[in-house]
């Protein structure tokens, strides 16, 4: 690979010119997350995203009451590229939503499919980073896709007097998504579609294999490598053996996926050295025989305004719509003002208060004084338990069949049942031996995991079991009934 595509690679651009110097000033990719933009006319704030005065956006959820998406400027764009099956570059903030019309355009696909045996059948491989993404994602399409069309196809097809098998529906649901990472390989057989699964959610080197050397490969219709961005070093890091053989499974993907015409490549990032994207999508034009476009159009004057700028020209303005906060937080040790160390008086405000989820970042999950399952004990005698009604309890025989057939068989409403939690084998998470870090098949209800989340806390650390993940992350993002995750930086 030339010098130019390795400096591109590693956030090194080059100048207006073209010609790439060995250094480009990237000051003006800065973002400042505190920015606010405000419609000139009413003063009314509008999404924080790269398309400010879009009307599609300003005063609208992102869901439309009949469920669906809206979508800005931009978003259509991409959303036309995904059903035209042609190659993007896509230049999106984080939580600027560049996954919306991919799960839109994916919605009326499959749908599609479902009541007409003819028409086109999508197969989707996603390739993530990480394998916890991972797990996010497939779950995130099992429910906003397959799950709504599966149920929406069969009212449409059906007399309306014929009763929805619901469970039966939602588990072809969630059949429709495999994962396929260092962590699970679901499998991607399936019996009501064409003998293969629509969709595969893969981190880069599963998808490496998975398309040199599968038959599912051949019936790809589009395949979407997102967070392109990680393939670069973080600040004051340089190149890795892992992000070199990252950057060998995209180069692998771009290789071995169906000429174009059969199949479609998004590579998404939120990446906004728009200089170091043009120099990728040039190389792997003319290096693949891709047709990338970029996605908003190529500019490199591309850049965030200054905070509190007065200009009119917001095509720069890249803003995270999360409303997240990082603080970093004086040291958490000692008894500042009470008996109660100052990290679980912490804890105990954000639980007892419920004002705000928080994540707290611990360099250790040991049983250490300030590890991550030493200050869990403290919190469950510290803490009262929520009422047995708070979290949805229920022991079941699919429950049993789960446990008993290590993981194998699950529901998307599985991840809402804390039942699960009841199975948690403490010394194999402390081990890091993921193979034996499954669920178990004793039942202890008095486990840390368990206790703890029944008091708003929880821990979330790499060797947990999957579905325990899951179930966290549920009471702690949607639910909002868990209020401090004890995580350690690899959090992911």
């Amino acid at each position: 690979m030339s010098k130019h595509i390795l400096e591109s690679l590693y956030g090194i651009g080059g100048n207006d010119e073209g010609h790439p110097p060995s250094i480009i000033n990237t000051t003006r990719d800065r973002v400042d997350q505190n920015a606010i933009r405000r419609d000139p006319d009413d003063g009314i704030e509008l999404a924080k995203s790269r398309d400010f005065d879009d009307e599609y956006v300003k005063n609208t959820d992102l869901f439309t009451t009949n469920d669906e998406i809206r979508l800005n400027e931009n978003q259509l764009q991409i959303l036309q590229y995904f059903q035209n099956r042609k190659d993007a570059f896509v230049s999106y903030p984080p939580s600027a939503g560049k996954t919306a019309p991919i799960l839109k355009g994916l919605k009326s696909m499959f749908y599609n499919r479902l009541i007409n045996p003819l028409a086109i059948t999508p197969h989707i491989l996603y390739v993530v980073p990480r394998k916890q993404l991972a797990a996010q994602m497939a779950d995130e399409f099992r429910e906003a896709v397959f799950d709504k069309q599966l149920k929406k196809a069969f009212r449409d097809t059906n007399a309306r007097t014929t009763q929805i098998p619901t469970q039966l529906l939602e588990r072809q649901a969630y059949q429709c998504v495999a994962e396929q990472t260092g962590g699970q390989k679901d499998s991607i057989g399936i019996n009501f579609y064409d003998g293969y699964v629509p969709m595969v959610v893969a981190t880069y080197d599963t998808a490496k294999g998975l398309i040199s050397n599968s038959q599912f490969a051949r019936r790809l219709t589009h395949i979407i490598v997102d967070e392109v961005q990680e393939l670069v070093p973080h600040p004051g890091q340089g190149p890795s053996a892992k992000l070199d053989n990252d950057y060998s499974s995209l180069t692998t993907i771009l290789a071995n996926a169906p000429s174009m015409g059969r199949s479609c490549i998004i590579l998404m990032t939120g990446s906004i050295n728009q200089t170091s994207i043009k120099y990728l999508s040039d190389y792997f034009n003319k290096t693949y025989n891709r047709r990338f476009d970029i996605i908003p159009r190529f500019n490199p004057n591309i850049a965030p305004q200054p905070y509190g700028s007065q200009t009119d020209n917001h095509e720069g303005q890249l803003l995270n719509r999360s409303k997240i906060s990082l603080q970093p937080l004086k040291p958490l040790s000692g008894f500042p003002t009470s008996t109660i160390p100052a990290r679980l008086n912490l804890i105990k405000d954000v639980v007892v208060n419920k004002q705000f989820e928080s994540v707290m970042i611990i360099f250790s999950k040991q049983r250490t004084g300030q590890g991550i399952f030493r200050m869990l004990e403290e919190s469950i005698k510290m803490l009262p338990a929520y009422p047995s009604n708070y979290f949805f309890e229920e022991d079941n025989d699919h429950v049993k069949q789960v446990i008993q057939n290590n993981g194998q068989g699950m529901n998307l409403s599985d991840k809402m049942n804390i039942e699960y939690l009841k199975y948690f084998d403490l010394n194999n998470v402390l081990s890091n031996n993921q193979e034996s870090a499954n669920t178990g098949t004793i039942k202890d209800e008095n486990n840390i995991l368990y206790q703890s989340v029944r008091r708003g806390v929880a821990p979330l650390v790499g060797s947990m079991n999957q579905l325990h993940k899951k179930i966290v992350q549920y009471y702690f993002s949607d639910r909002k009934k868990i209020h401090m995750i004890l995580g350690t930086d690899a959090l992911g």
